[in-house]
């Protein structure tokens, strides 16, 4: 990669700019890829890991916090639920309540700050559930002028409970697929969409879906999982027309050249493709 994508992917986006935080909150932060990650994991936990790998009960009346989108809002209910800078891991029931975006999204603020070249990554990963890919999101970093891939979210109890002797790193590297990569294989009858999932529904519509969400955040755009823009909504139901999925084979042809101008060009200029001003949630 270049000095330019380098200096696109780590600078913050409109959900990744921190500069509005309190700066007690980012107090001595460290600057290491692997401090940094273990710094998301003390402050973010997915409500399934908390009482499925913790046995803990779920707090009442904390659904609303993987709604929030910008990383600054984030940092702010997590120093609300604990007034300690962000290197102060939480115990896990006062740990924020996010999804997987949450997490690679404030994991990619983070790296960002510490002027670490990141990028999200929306798509699906094959480590969760024997021969499904669940809708997951994750981080690409830089790392001697390539992309590494890892998964914040995997924390040691986790790994130590679901996927032993393995690390996130391997996992994101060798099963996981971004939107356009899944869809990819399915178009070419590699892999069967219908092993696809999010949301619990199955498919390519739900494939649709990840392809703009991926190509969204690698211009950097990371949305919510559930948001809908443009024909999101009828490529979901198969209501488009095969111009539709052409399209979306040109969106995997660019973003798998990883060509960054090419990639904010097509993005830019697409009104089916780019996040609108407003959007059905």
């Amino acid at each position: 990669m270049d000095e330019h994508e380098k200096d696109f992917y780590r600078s913050p986006g409109p959900m990744t700019d921190l500069s509005s935080c309190a700066p007690a909150a980012l107090q001595d932060l460290p600057d290491s890829p692997a401090d940094l990650m273990a710094v998301v994991r003390g402050c973010v936990i997915e409500p399934g890991t908390l009482t499925q790998i913790y046995k803990l009960d779920l707090p009442v009346g904390r659904d609303d916090e993987r709604q929030i989108r910008p990383a600054a809002s984030m940092v702010a209910k997590i120093m609300e639920l604990q007034d300690d800078p962000l290197v102060h891991a939480r115990p896990p029931e006062r740990r924020f309540f996010g999804t997987c975006r949450n997490y690679a999204t404030l994991t990619a603020a983070l790296f960002r700050h510490a002027g670490i070249p990141t990028r999200v990554r929306a798509g699906f990963a094959g480590y969760f559930v024997p021969g499904t890919w669940m809708d997951h999101w994750i981080i690409e970093y830089e790392r001697d002028g390539t992309w590494v891939r890892v998964d914040t979210e995997l924390d040691d109890a986790w790994l130590a409970k679901r996927s032993p002797g393995m690390t996130s790193e391997i996992l994101a590297a060798t099963l996981y697929l971004s939107g356009s990569e899944a869809w990819s294989t399915c178009r070419s009858g590699e892999l069967d969409a219908e092993s696809f999932e999010m949301g619990g529904h199955r498919g390519i519509g739900e494939i649709r879906g990840s392809v703009l969400y991926d190509l969204a955040a690698l211009n950097q755009h990371e949305m919510l999982p559930w948001d809908e823009w443009a024909h999101m909504e009828d490529a979901y139901k198969h209501r488009t027309d095969p111009s539709y999925d052409v399209m979306l084979d040109q969106v995997a042809d660019v973003t798998a050249r990883g060509d960054l101008e090419e990639i904010r060009s097509l993005y830019a200029t697409s009104e089916d493709l780019r996040v609108p001003a407003s959007m059905l949630s």
